[in-house]
């Protein structure tokens, strides 16, 4: 059905950046790399202003990409609704969504397309970066930002032992297949930001999907959580906790949903002199 409604002529690929002010900090870079960095697909361009005061719809209005959609929020009720607009006007087979403090590197969206397209299973993938919780993170050790691309593009072989399926994952740079959105739903924005993406891997995985990290495939995440305030961060997390446990009826996506054991980690004790830990595992899955 996909294939049937998708036109002759439309993109294999919809990226959507969403900005919310930070032109000069974030936006501009965002989109340079995506130009510079996305190679060998054919690719559309769709920039949400999520009701930005900086100069940001003028600027997207400006961006040498003749494939490229602008949408103007007028106000920002959150980065989940202005996601979910940027998708209704998307018209490839998948959908990449890209937040403006994230800076994509060389080969990133050839690598996560070929682990998408190795199983029709696969519903969602993301790349690893430089800061990150739940375990997606990795550290180049770079020391500016042409160094972090030299690097990146060194790490970025494609590498199927590098493909991890996980219960969740936090989605930065994700590229999604559209078959496996229209049966699960994208964003749901009742959750504004914090913790959409323990809800959409939920839901893509009840859909019948694997949702998989990409650990051959680096990003640079240029935001860190204190770029709204430790306090708003904190209490953000916590309300959105608290918003999908009431979702799913109790079910805590930290405590429930983990890609990993704490309680069989912590017995385990391992001393720090000890480079190594052989491990029988049944039925893992992550």
């Amino acid at each position: 059905m996909i294939k049937a409604t998708l036109s002759d002529n439309a993109p294999l690929v919809s990226i959507i950046v969403l900005a919310y002010n930070n032109l000069e900090k974030y936006t501009k870079t965002c989109i340079d790399c995506i130009l510079k960095y996305t190679k060998n697909v054919n690719y559309e361009l769709i920039l949400v202003d999520n009701g930005t005061q900086d100069g940001t719809f003028e600027y997207f209005k400006s961006v040498p990409y003749k494939r490229k959609k602008v949408i103007r929020l007028t106000k920002n009720t959150g980065g989940c609704y202005g996601i979910s607009i940027g998708f209704a006007y998307s018209s490839a087979r998948y959908i990449s969504f890209i937040p403006n403090d994230v800076f994509v590197t060389a080969n990133w969206l050839l690598n996560l397309l070929k682990c998408t397209e190795s199983d029709e299973r696969i519903g969602m993938v993301t790349p690893v970066c430089n800061y990150a919780s739940n375990y997606q993170m990795v550290d180049l050790k770079y020391k500016n930002f042409e160094d972090m691309q030299s690097k990146a593009e060194a790490y970025n072989v494609p590498d199927p032992k590098k493909w991890e399926e996980r219960l969740r994952l936090i989605t930065l740079g994700t590229l999604y297949k559209r078959e496996c959105i229209d049966i699960a739903g994208f964003n749901d924005y009742g959750f504004l930001h914090d913790f959409v993406d323990d809800d959409i891997t939920f839901r893509i995985r009840r859909a019948g999907y694997k949702t998989i990290l990409c650990r051959d495939t680096f990003v640079c995440h240029a935001g860190k959580i204190n770029d709204k305030g430790d306090k708003l961060a904190e209490k953000a997390i916590e309300k959105g906790r608290n918003i999908f446990k009431d979702k799913y009826h109790g079910i805590d996506a930290w405590s429930d949903v983990c890609n990993y054991e704490p309680s069989m980690m912590s017995i385990l004790n391992v001393s720090k002199t000890i480079k190594s830990t052989n491990v029988l595992g049944i039925d893992v899955l992550c």
